[in-house]
């Protein structure tokens, strides 16, 4: 079952800001290269990639929301400090 997907103002204001694509958002809550519990029901997803506007490799990270029918994207962010985020994480 595909779970629809509703971003948070504050999401979409990062998305904006910080110029993330939204191709690279979907494809790193469907195809995360990681993914971390946080709480319950609130996960990161984690997805190394190139960034085309800085021309340089960089993890996204979204934190969501996971319900049975539908994913609230709390905030997205995009990072060079790679390692930072995935040590002792299998990417």
């Amino acid at each position: 079952m595909i779970k629809k997907i509703k971003l948070t103002e504050h999401a979409s204001k990062n998305i904006l800001e910080r110029e993330i694509s939204i191709e690279v958002m979907y494809d790193t809550i469907n195809n995360p290269d990681s993914k971390l519990i946080q709480e319950d029901n609130r996960f990161i997803y984690m997805k190394l990639y190139f960034d085309e506007v800085l021309i340089e490799d960089m993890l996204l990270r979204v934190v969501l929301e996971e319900e049975i029918n539908e994913i609230t994207v709390v905030t997205i962010y995009k990072t060079s400090k790679i390692k930072k985020y995935i040590k002792g994480h299998k990417i």
